[in-house]
């Protein structure tokens, strides 16, 4: 959810940023992310990314991609390209845990768009990354930060009380919260 609220969610835009304050998003181990293209990873190439063959029907709609967008954007009048806009800018910290790697856990996504995003949350949550970086460029590096929780599996609690998480909450500024942070742990 918190993927999806920093790519489409106009509270930042319309309330926060007039006023001043500064919105952080921790994106904690989803199922699956939101693309902002029809790419998605190269099968066994964690970061090289293509069109993929044979694609699922669906597999770029909103949810997964940015395509068939709900009511709701249409309603606030967003679209593809203001939800890519506003997404380079927002500080985002992407957390995984180094054990969250279970191919069985019954709350993945298992539908064929998300299976196209890796096969568990670990391996999706690199990948997502890779993909930020491919489609962005080297700037998306300057907002937005993925790390691999150590000892961590799928659990909300250790991602949200681990160092990682509550320096990037907590501490004042960018260069202080990612002080001390090695980029993929």
């Amino acid at each position: 959810m918190v993927n999806r609220y920093a790519a489409s969610g106009m509270f930042e835009t319309n309330i926060a940023k007039p006023m001043g304050i500064e919105v952080r998003y921790i994106v904690m181990a989803p199922s699956s992310y939101v693309y902002f293209n029809k790419e998605r990873v190269v099968k066994g190439i964690l970061n090289e990314f293509a069109i993929p063959e044979n694609a699922p029907k669906g597999f770029n709609n909103w949810g997964y991609g940015v395509e068939t967008l709900f009511a709701y954007h249409k309603k606030f009048k967003i679209t593809p390209e203001t939800i890519t806009k506003q997404y380079v800018s927002k500080k985002i910290l992407y957390l995984v845990g180094s054990r969250d790697h279970d191919e069985e856990d019954t709350s993945l996504d298992k539908k064929p768009p998300a299976m196209l995003q890796g096969k568990h949350r670990l391996e999706r949550g690199f990948i997502y990354y890779n993909y930020l970086v491919h489609y962005f460029g080297e700037q998306i590096k300057y907002n937005q930060h993925f790390r691999i929780v150590k000892d961590a599996g799928h659990s909300g609690r250790s991602l949200m009380l681990s160092p990682e998480a509550i320096r990037f909450t907590f501490s004042p500024n960018l260069k202080e919260r990612m002080k001390g942070m090695s980029e993929k742990q």
